[in-house]
């Protein structure tokens, strides 16, 4: 009688278990309503439990009008679950759509996003271009240092085996990321080819396909080409063009009961507006995920390119093991020598494992010439005359803006980063404009890539006044752009 009553328990807490984790997907919307649940038997083996309690799970839920049986195709999500009093809070969840299916890969906004923002389109004044051009980087330097290695260390031309991270370079990065204060060793930094490189391989590290990932929203826009080609679900966190990702509502819905399986955003200078997060935010949001172990992916690269006298700390500072961190020189001293590293904390032996299964190797040869560059102290010299081209092309565009741009245009100068936010007046069709734009061999982002569902933010823009050599034309193309949007609102 009481091994029954031991074997009975064992059962009803492993149904419980079994219960909780199906409830989990349909709260983080991994099964929508309508949709079919995975079957016992791959419950059974997700779980390592027998079929009997699974089926003791499904039972109790369908009892709760949670789920509901199909002779001969197995268990379904009901349609009416948003109803259901065991849910009760998602009703709002549905109504606001805070979670989705990223909807901006339809065939329509992935044209124009390819057309735009294409690097190899011939367009004389590429403002909705993510990318600076080569004029403002010691291209020919770094290019002297490589050619230098090449000519006098042909075994590493010609290197079959796989490069690994040159501990020199490691060691030269370490010594760049000083001011940033992070305190992460060079056994957990792993070189990658580039910034979206190293975004897929923190993803892919704490996620799996149908997962919700909540994003900072409007966000770069890389970060939700990545979640639809990952098969992840964006839950949007609203992001002030000041002071970034909103904790306060992340803090939110984590109190409601929905679990994201990661944090993704840029705490400093985010892409598209230049936010820069105040450092006693930084501080909630890291110990608020720190407490239910959140993973927070962070996105770093435009945080060397800072107005301010001091670089501001990135949120790793404040968590070395639960933020995955990424930064390269891309963005600040070379976009075309792709060099860009990972910090995983305690996801470090996981992004190994999926940067050698992918092959994701900085060739020898550009790691031996770009650390033979940053041992003279050229890099970091450019870089302080970087920052001060990019202040004074900044601040010279907003001075256009604020004369040429429609009356209620809302732009100010960002503290760091490349890029303007334009909040135009609401009713100018920024579509129309991008349209007339391009006429004049001029493109701009238009917000409303920038989140999702594609839609969001439509009266702004971003533009990159720094994709092209600054010049007297920058300067009129720029201004046309504002007599554009001037025109669009009077014939409103």
């Amino acid at each position: 009688m009481e091994i029954m009553k031991k074997d009975l328990g064992v059962i009803m807490y492993k149904r419980e278990q079994i219960e909780q984790s199906i409830i989990k997907l349909i709260i983080n919307g991994a099964v929508l309503p309508g949709e079919k649940l995975p079957s016992v038997r791959d419950l059974a083996a997700r779980h390592k439990f027998s079929i009997t309690p699974v089926l003791e799970a499904l039972r109790s839920l369908e009892k709760k009008e949670i789920i509901e049986s199909l002779p001969s195709k197995g268990f379904y999500v009901r349609n009416d679950i948003y109803r259901n009093p065991h849910l009760s809070f998602l009703q709002e969840d549905k109504a606001q759509s805070t979670f989705m299916k990223f909807e901006i890969l339809n065939s329509k906004f992935s044209n124009y996003a390819a057309n735009i923002l294409d690097p190899s389109s011939h367009i004389h004044w590429p403002m909705a271009s993510t990318i600076t051009s080569t004029y403002y980087y010691p291209v020919d330097e770094i290019n002297y240092h490589i050619a230098r290695i090449a000519k006098t260390q042909e075994i590493t031309v010609n290197l079959q085996q796989q490069p690994k991270d040159l501990d020199h370079l490691v060691q030269n990065i370490m010594k760049w990321m000083i001011p940033c204060g992070c305190p992460f060793s060079n056994k957990e930094l792993s070189l990658v080819c580039s910034a979206t490189q190293a975004l897929m391989l923190a993803l892919r590290s704490c996620t799996f396909p149908g997962d919700i990932v909540a994003v900072e929203s409007p966000g770069h826009i890389g970060f939700y080409f990545l979640l639809e080609f990952l098969q992840l679900k964006a839950l949007r966190i609203p992001s002030d063009f000041r002071t970034g990702l909103k904790v306060s509502v992340l803090k939110s819905y984590l109190e409601k009961g929905l679990r994201p399986s990661c944090l993704l955003l840029s705490a400093n200078y985010s892409n598209p507006t230049g936010a820069l997060m105040p450092e006693q935010s930084k501080s909630e949001l890291v110990e608020l995920c720190r407490q239910l172990r959140l993973p927070i992916i962070e996105d770093d690269i435009l945080g060397d390119i800072h107005f301010d006298e001091v670089r501001p700390h990135p949120l790793k500072s404040f968590d070395p093991e639960n933020v995955i961190y990424i930064s390269g020189f891309t963005k600040s001293l070379s976009p075309a020598h792709r060099i860009a590293w990972i910090a995983g904390g305690r996801f470090h032996k996981e992004i190994v494992f999926h940067k050698n299964l992918i092959g994701a190797f900085v060739p020898l040869l550009i790691q031996q010439g770009f650390s033979s560059f940053l041992s003279s102290g050229a890099g970091a010299r450019h870089l302080q005359h970087f920052r001060q081209q990019c202040f004074e092309i900044l601040s010279k565009s907003l001075q256009v803006i604020n004369d040429t741009f429609p009356s209620g245009t809302i732009a100010e100068m960002p503290r760091g980063g490349l890029f303007i936010w334009i909040q135009l007046p609401q009713g100018i069709d920024t579509a129309l404009l991008s349209d007339i734009a391009k006429q004049h061999d001029i493109t701009i982002a238009l917000g409303k890539i920038f989140s999702s569902p594609a839609g969001e933010y439509n009266n702004c823009i971003r533009v990159n006044c720094l994709a092209m050599p600054w010049n007297v034309n920058t300067l009129e193309k720029l201004s046309l752009l504002g007599k554009i949007a001037t025109s669009l609102i009077r014939k409103n």
